[in-house]
């Protein structure tokens, strides 16, 4: 991803690759960039909020998402803590494109459909808890 070369629909479109359309499979409004599918996507905005929210994020804190992946939180002093939270980060990016994915490759317009409307956030708390679990020692961990 740092490298930014995902093979989202810009890119493709960029490397010569025939695709229906380069909108967005979120919002379906936008070109599907890498900046635009992980960061700026009106819906992947509001799951970035209810992250940023369980973490108690400043109320104006609006990183990019160069930070992001460098682990840059801005906003918490104890290095461990910002470890776990860019964990928590890559977890949210990684779950972000298997959604895609999932919605890509669904087998109708009925089941992209559904696919685009779960909530994903749930799923991104577990995913993140049980990275840091299974990362951290088994006795430090709470």
């Amino acid at each position: 991803m740092a490298l930014n070369r995902l093979p989202t629909r810009s890119n493709l479109v960029r490397h010569g690759v025939s695709i229906p359309s380069s909108n967005c499979l979120f919002c379906g409004v936008d070109e599907e960039s890498q900046q635009h599918c992980f960061f700026s996507c009106s819906i992947i905005k509001i799951i970035w909020r209810k992250l940023w929210s369980w973490w108690r994020s400043p109320l104006l804190y609006n990183p990019s998402l160069v930070d992001i992946l460098k682990g840059k939180s801005g906003f918490i002093e104890n290095k461990s803590v910002e470890k776990l939270f860019h964990a928590v980060c890559m977890a949210f990016i990684w779950h972000v494109w298997n959604w895609r994915n999932k919605i890509l490759h669904a087998s109708s317009d009925h089941e992209a459909n559904a696919i685009r409307h779960e909530d994903i956030f749930p799923s991104v708390q577990r995913l993140s808890l049980l990275w840091a679990y299974n990362r951290s020692s088994k006795n430090l961990f709470s």
